[in-house]
């Protein structure tokens, strides 16, 4: 699994599979870009069924709109 970050911002994620189906954004990371979790299906980022629970530090300061668009598994967010 791959996040690409830009300057503490979370840009894009891409990996096929998260064996316990959970994402942790690293600690530092100041902002989530809009989209950076669309599930597509292009290389750039990855059609991701399994994603379930997400953990995002206290140093977050914003999520842009639709971050998460399409993470229709998505259950909890810590």
């Amino acid at each position: 699994m791959i996040l690409r970050m830009e300057n503490g911002r979370a840009v894009s994620y891409s990996g096929w599979q998260i064996p316990d189906a959970h994402v942790e954004i690293p600690e530092g990371t100041t902002e989530i870009g809009s989209l950076a979790f669309f599930k597509m299906r292009e290389e750039t980022r990855a059609d991701i069924p399994q994603f379930r629970t997400i953990t995002i530090p206290g140093s977050v300061q914003s999520i842009a709109a639709k971050a998460f668009y399409r993470c229709e598994n998505l259950e909890a967010v810590d």
